[in-house]
Order: C-alpha cells, then sequence, then structure tokens
C-alpha cells in the first residue's frame, strides 16, 4: 500500500514539474513575441543594413542618417570635394560631365549575394540601393542624387513602417524561372533584338500606357528597357525612365557597358 501511495506520489511531482517548465516556456515565448511587436524594423536604402526604432520613437522616422551623419530625407548626400553634406548634388558638388562614360560608377553583381553575374556602368550622380532580395527575384533600384527623398509616414504596418523615396530613375529586375512578368502597356512601342555575350535579347521604348504605371515611368511619360528572357534559367531587365535625349543618350551608354557572364 504504501509503495502504491509512494508511486502516485513520484507521479504528481513529474507531472507538476513537466506543467512548470510548460508554463514558463510559453511565457518566455509571449514575452521575446511582445518584444518583437515593440519594434520596427526599417530599411536604409544608402547603407543596405536595417535599424531598429522602438516604439514610442516614432517621431523620428524621417530623421535617419546615413554614414556620414547625411539626412536621407532631405536629399543630402556626402561630398569629398566639399567634404560636407549638400542637396543639389550634381551642381554643388561636382561638374562633371554625366555622358562621360570615364566618370561613370561600376555595378558588379559580384560584389553581391545575386545568383546571376553581370556588371554595367552608370552615372556617377545616381546610386543603387542594393539588392532587395537577393538571389532570383531580385529588384535594385537606382535614384537621382539630384532628385531623391524619402518620408516615412510613421504609421505602424503590421512590423514596418510605410517609406515612400521619390527619384527612381531605373530599375534592375531579375526574375526566377516560375515568376511570371509583369506585362506593362506602352504606345508608339519600338523594338529590336540584340545579343551580349551569346545571349539573346530585345531593347524596347515606349510612352506608359498602363493603370498601374510603368515599370520606372508613371502613365504618359518614357521608358526604356533591354530584357533577356533567358539567362541561366532567369529573367533579366533593365528599364530607365526617359525624360529627354540626354537621358536615350545615358540608357544606350548603359546598354554599351552591360556584360552577361
Amino acid at each position: 500500500m504504501n509503495k502504491k501511495i509512494s508511486t502516485i506520489a513520484g507521479s504528481l511531482i513529474i507531472l507538476a514539474v513537466v506543467i512548470a517548465l510548460g508554463f514558463s516556456f510559453l511565457a518566455s515565448n509571449k514575452k521575446e513575441e511582445m518584444q518583437n511587436q515593440n519594434n520596427v524594423v526599417l530599411d536604409n536604402p544608402r547603407l543596405g543594413n536595417k535599424k531598429e526604432v522602438k516604439q514610442g520613437e516614432e517621431k523620428k522616422l524621417g530623421e535617419e542618417r546615413d554614414e556620414h551623419n547625411c539626412l536621407i530625407s532631405n536629399g543630402s548626400f556626402w561630398c569629398e570635394e566639399k567634404q560636407n553634406c549638400v542637396q543639389d548634388w550634381s551642381r554643388i558638388c561636382s561638374n562633371i560631365d554625366i555622358l562621360n562614360i570615364s566618370e561613370w560608377e561600376n555595378f558588379d553583381s559580384q560584389d553581391s549575394s545575386l545568383k546571376l553575374k553581370f556588371s554595367f556602368k552608370y552615372p556617377k550622380t545616381w546610386f543603387n540601393q542594393g539588392d532587395i532580395s537577393g538571389g532570383y527575384g531580385s529588384d535594385i533600384p537606382f535614384f537621382s542624387k539630384d532628385k531623391y527623398s524619402r518620408e516615412c509616414n510613421g504609421e505602424f504596418n503590421g512590423n514596418r513602417t510605410t517609406c515612400k523615396q521619390s527619384g527612381k530613375i531605373m530599375l534592375v529586375e531579375i526574375l526566377s524561372p516560375d515568376t511570371l512578368p509583369r506585362e506593362v502597356k506602352h504606345n508608339n512601342k519600338q523594338q529590336k533584338t540584340i545579343k551580349i555575350n551569346n545571349y539573346n535579347g530585345y531593347i524596347f521604348e515606349g510612352i506608359v500606357n498602363d493603370t498601374l504605371g510603368g515599370y520606372v515611368a508613371e502613365n504618359g511619360q518614357t521608358e526604356a528597357g533591354i530584357v533577356f528572357s533567358d539567362i541561366n534559367k532567369a529573367r533579366f531587365e533593365i528599364i530607365m525612365k526617359i525624360e529627354n535625349n540626354s537621358d536615350k543618350e545615358i540608357f544606350n551608354k548603359i546598354v554599351s557597358t552591360l556584360k552577361l557572364n
């Protein structure tokens, strides 16, 4: 009889320990979940990193600064020549010839996590935001330093705030084999074939006529692009907004420097 009582008591003790551990585990997870909900992750398009902003600091949204302490939201950029942050970068900081390729920057996908290997040159008056998602299914937007601005409304959407960026001038897009590309409607569309490093593609130019807008341009604006539907089973596109003849020349020069490995 005593042995039976002892066995029951032992079982009850073990059960109590298991229940206590279970409650402790649930409480710990709940605490961690609450902490995560109280943080908002903001992308810094100039640094390619992420910054945590806690609730109660919403008023500071839009006051983010880059690695040189330049205010991002008002379109300030670091100027080496003046050793200071400036707006209207191309006029104040540099008198470079935007059409002179020798003064352009080089983008090389080998410096990123992108699976496709490619490179091209782009004007020094632009900057790229970096790989948005990595691998296939990636977007790499390019912005004009003179036209860039970033505004955050401070409202929380799930675990992220909503930020609007302006000044986008070009988009590099890589789509995975199982992703259907969005087809934008263009008026007066012109198209011709092109071959780069044994890859067949085409170049187009047209005026956006689509309820959702263009890839980069708005309705009624012109955009040009170069498209390769199959590079190692991925779709590769470079789309640029065209506002004048200078933009057309820039696009053609970008295409002339494009290398597909």
